[in-house]
């Protein structure tokens, strides 16, 4: 049959149809009589067919010739492509046996190219595996590590201060077997009541139940007390820590060690007169983490010890009777939290520093090593000697320190109208950025009762760092990460590329995590408080050693650190513009 006129495609369409063959025939129907040339095109199987467009759009086609069928029930009629709708390029009949062979050898090249990018690429993996493992060498992570149960119990303790701090102290103390003899309240009304209640929380699981107190003066007077712990606020500690060692008791005070650098110096002056162990409870410097990124770092793989950064902060509760921002109970966010920073600043700054002793007995490690000239004697001497010396306070830049501190003070109305003029009393800080330049090092840091903070701390050295986890003034864990040096003697003197980074050579981690806190006791107020174990544990080992070893100041907090924390912190407190306590 013949087909429908009105069905026929406009003159110069081509015309496609599906051949037996599986290829497809495109007929030119432009030619008058049905024995005219045809044309065909050849699409090669595999490659990817033209998206077909609707009739409708396309150039000289007309609504009569988008019918999908042909008249006399033929076959299915295939959209049409005008020529000069398309760009492609058509092979035509003549050359088509020609072009099958093309589009045979074009799939065939294809595949010969793929199989050898495969042969390549698995001929390079081992070369770039090697490649890999000599910039990266990656240890395996440490195993886990539970806090040393050191059977405490060696040395009798009281406490002196009975808010939340005394309490996780002392449960961390009971818990692991230490002996609290008695606790004593004296500061706030109902001591006697309160001191009674405290003790009677300490006589569960069998625990003997301390003797309470209703003042430090009784517990002073105590002789089956050796150690006292001081956790008093802040304003309290020069004169309770004092009336301890003058009664012959070791001391561990809570940090901050004094409210100023006077006090302080007064604190560890009075303690060796008496031959008494003083320490500030920088409890941090006693965790596992703490103790294993300081041999990291004392072993130099990072390189010197040139920065240190850290942020410490927490949104206070707004309550001017709480010690955080009372000026009379020595509030604000430096001493309460700043003080770690800076502690922790001068440990890691003075760490890879050598005694004349050690220098004797190591060979020069060449120019690098000209930062090392300093001895650790050298940096500690002009502190120590403040507190042998009438207790005179010299400047920070006489004693080679340099601070720069902005910061903000609480200033609402109700806390400007609740201050003393006339005592000289000044709002705490609530808000302070500080730098501290000491020992070839420099430390940036952030105290804050404002805002929440990662709480973090991480040391860096020429070609590394060393980062504590947080909250890192009580770090479970520690991770450290060495770069390639760029100045090592056998180091390609090409810069490294891309220039901002340095490639990374190696990395270790440990885990040290704690018990949980007793159910007995829980919840804790403060986040590992099970770690106070660590510091009792380097108290008792030091107090047992007193007489014998002559452990006059606990090594993890020398005297010269707790005097030179408390000089940069009045510093900084002096450049905020706030004096904290009374």
């Amino acid at each position: 049959m013949e087909p429908d006129p009105s069905m026929s495609p406009p003159r110069g369409d081509i015309e496609a149809r599906v051949l037996g063959d599986g290829t497809e025939d495109l007929k030119d129907d432009s030619s008058d009589s049905g024995g005219g040339p045809r044309s065909h095109v050849v699409l090669v199987a595999g490659l990817p067919r033209l998206p077909t467009p609707h009739p409708a759009s396309l150039k000289g086609s007309s609504p009569a010739s988008a019918s999908p069928q042909r008249s006399g029930g033929g076959p299915e009629r295939l959209p049409l492509l005008s020529r000069e709708s398309t760009s492609v390029d058509f092979w035509w009949p003549s050359q088509r046996r020609g072009h099958r062979y093309a589009a045979w050898a074009v799939s065939t090249a294809f595949a010969v190219c793929a199989l050898l990018a495969v042969a390549v690429l698995l001929a390079a993996l081992p070369l770039a595996a090697r490649i890999h493992a000599s910039h990266r060498r990656e240890r395996q992570r440490a195993p886990p590590s539970m806090m040393p149960s050191p059977q405490l119990g060696a040395a009798r303790w009281g406490i002196a201060g009975l808010g939340r701090i005394g309490h996780d102290f002392a449960v961390a103390l009971t818990a692991h077997g230490g002996d609290l003899r008695a606790v004593a309240a004296g500061s706030l009304p109902r001591t006697e009541e309160r001191a009674a209640a405290f003790a009677a929380d300490f006589s569960k699981n069998e625990m003997r139940q301390p003797r309470a107190y209703g003042s430090y003066e009784a517990l002073a007077a105590d002789s089956e007390v050796d150690v006292v712990y001081v956790a008093v606020t802040n304003q309290l500690h020069r004169d309770v820590a004092m009336l301890f060692v003058r009664a012959g008791k070791h001391v561990l005070v809570e940090k901050p060690t004094a409210v100023t650098a006077q006090d302080a110096v007064a604190m560890l002056a009075e303690a060796r007169r008496h031959r008494r162990l003083f320490v500030t409870n920088f409890w941090n410097m006693a965790f596992p983490a703490v103790e294993w990124a300081s041999e990291k770092l004392a072993a130099r793989d990072v390189g010197p010890v040139v920065h240190v950064r850290g942020d410490m902060a927490f949104q206070a509760v707004y309550d001017l009777e709480d010690r955080f921002l009372n000026p009379r109970l020595g509030g604000g966010a430096t001493l309460d939290m700043g003080c770690y920073l800076i502690q922790s600043f001068l440990h890691f700054a003075t760490l890879q520093r050598i005694t004349r002793a050690q220098a004797d007995s190591l060979p020069t490690k060449g120019p690098s090593d000209a930062w090392y000239a300093r001895h650790v004697e050298d940096l500690a001497r002009p502190f120590e000697a403040q507190i042998d010396d009438n207790q005179t306070l010299r400047t920070l830049s006489d004693l080679g320190v340099r601070v720069v501190a902005t910061g903000e003070v609480n200033a609402h109305r109700d806390a400007l109208a609740s201050l003393d003029a006339a005592k000289g009393e000044r709002p705490v800080d609530v808000e302070a950025a500080f730098v501290v330049d000491f020992a070839s090092a420099r430390g940036v840091f952030g105290a804050s009762f404002q805002r929440d903070s990662p709480f973090s701390l991480e040391v860096l050295g020429a070609h590394g760092s060393v980062a504590l986890a947080a909250p890192a003034n009580c770090p479970a864990s520690a991770r450290m990460t060495v770069l390639r040096d760029a100045n090592a003697p056998n180091a390609s003197k090409t810069p490294p590329a891309p220039c901002c980074g340095q490639p990374t050579v190696e990395t270790d981690e440990a885990d040290f995590p704690l018990p949980p806190f007793p159910a007995a006791f829980a919840p804790g107020n403060y986040p590992d408080g099970m770690g106070f174990a660590y510091m009792i544990h380097e108290v008792e080992t030091c107090v047992a050693d007193f007489d014998t070893a002559g452990c006059r100041e606990l090594p993890l907090v020398p005297h010269w650190i707790q005097l030179a924390t408390q000089q940069i912190l009045d510093d900084v407190l002096r450049q905020v513009h706030a004096v904290a306590g009374a």
